[in-house]
């Protein structure tokens, strides 16, 4: 089991996979953060039109690499646009927000592409979203401490993201589910 995030580990793992499987990985490590996205909306009382879009451009990446690429790309043009400006709006989802919608563009790119630097990249935003979330008071939205998830002394959050992000991987790699 990995409870260290290591973008050098996890693009040696995805390099000996097929671009089918890297994009099943990217998909699901951005699929992880799509609640982080509705969160946002629900806290600004807006509709629920920007994690719908989302969730249809992960579905766009599903089924084999040579079928509706073209289909693919202007996902990308419909989900850039929601990335959280860190000029607007700002309450503590949206760090949050920004990690989900970038980790979609990820797998989009990964499917168009597939590139392993935009898996592990995919994979990138869910370990900044942990990040995030173990230096944070979630309901206040105030730092609470600093936490360096680099120490031995990880906070639980990180490794069970961690973990869960090696898992996936291991689902992929072997084809099971």
């Amino acid at each position: 089991m990995v409870w260290v995030y290591s973008e050098d580990d996890l693009g040696d793992r995805l390099s000996g996979l097929s671009p089918n499987a890297r994009t099943t990985f990217a998909v699901a490590c951005a699929t992880l953060l799509l609640h982080y996205y509705w969160a946002l909306e629900a806290r600004l009382g807006i509709a629920h039109d920007g994690s719908e879009t989302l969730a249809r451009a992960l579905q766009a990446c599903q089924g084999e690499r040579g079928d509706g690429l073209d289909a693919v790309r202007p996902w990308i043009a419909l989900v850039e646009p929601l990335i959280p400006d860190e000029d607007g709006e700002w309450v503590w989802e949206s760090g949050l927000a920004q990690n989900s919608a970038i980790g979609v563009v990820h797998a989009l790119n990964t499917r168009i592409t597939g590139s392993v630097q935009d898996a592990v990249w995919a994979a990138r935003q869910v370990f900044e979203a942990v990040d995030y979330l173990s230096q944070f008071d979630v309901p206040s939205g105030q730092p609470s401490k600093y936490v360096q998830i680099y120490d031995e002394q990880r906070p639980e959050l990180y490794r069970l993201m961690v973990a869960q992000i090696d898992s996936i991987l291991r689902v992929v790699e072997t084809g099971t589910s």
